[in-house]
């Protein structure tokens, strides 16, 4: 979250690169043994910052001058995007994968390290323990469909797991058809999900 600009090895901006692309690829290469396995399931990890998240297919290598809310942004909506996709292929090709995603609400993490470090012991966040239960909860609980799973308190900051809100943008399927298209040009990995 909110590094200096900079660009993976591989020439994306960094937060993109690493938030969406790594997972992207990771997912890709696992899925085979995840598809022969009875409990495939894949656990995408999104954020609050989904909210104001928009791809620009025209920034996604540092193209335009940085800037790291809509950097951010913009690689946790990819997640959101990329989770929900994952799940209407898996779901197309007769596959049994879950694909659910989350986000921690506000805990208290090193996160803010390379942009604000003295924010860490300014703000009320929850516990990294409590903050890391949506994510448990997404890899555990008993569904056979994608769900998106955060905090249940007040605008999802802290709380309990419970289902998280997404917004209309994140659940366009044309998005998420282009975003995957988009990573399998780029990335050049293949998903066999049969």
């Amino acid at each position: 979250m909110f590094p200096p600009p900079s660009k993976t090895v591989d020439g994306f901006e960094a937060q993109f690169g690493v938030n969406f692309i790594g997972h992207f690829v990771l997912t890709a290469l696992l899925f085979p043994r995840l598809n022969a396995s009875k409990h495939g399931r894949v656990v995408t990890l999104s954020s609050m910052a989904h909210r104001d998240g928009v791809i620009d297919f025209d920034n996604l290598k540092l193209e335009k001058p940085f800037n790291k809310f809509r950097e951010y942004g913009q690689s946790k909506v990819a997640d959101l995007i990329f989770a929900q996709e994952l799940q209407r292929r898996s779901d197309a090709a007769g596959s049994h994968v879950i694909s659910a995603a989350c986000h921690p609400g506000v805990s208290k993490t090193e996160l803010l390290r390379t942009d604000r470090p003295e924010m860490i012991e300014t703000v009320n966040y929850m516990s990294a323990n409590q903050g890391a239960f949506p994510t448990l909860f997404a890899a555990t609980e008993p569904v056979g469909k994608f769900s998106y799973t955060g905090p249940d308190g007040e605008n999802e900051v802290n709380g309990f797991p419970a289902p998280a809100v997404m917004t209309e943008y994140a659940q366009d399927e044309s998005i998420g058809a282009q975003l995957w298209e988009y990573a399998l040009r780029e990335t050049g990995v293949e998903y066999s999900m049969s």
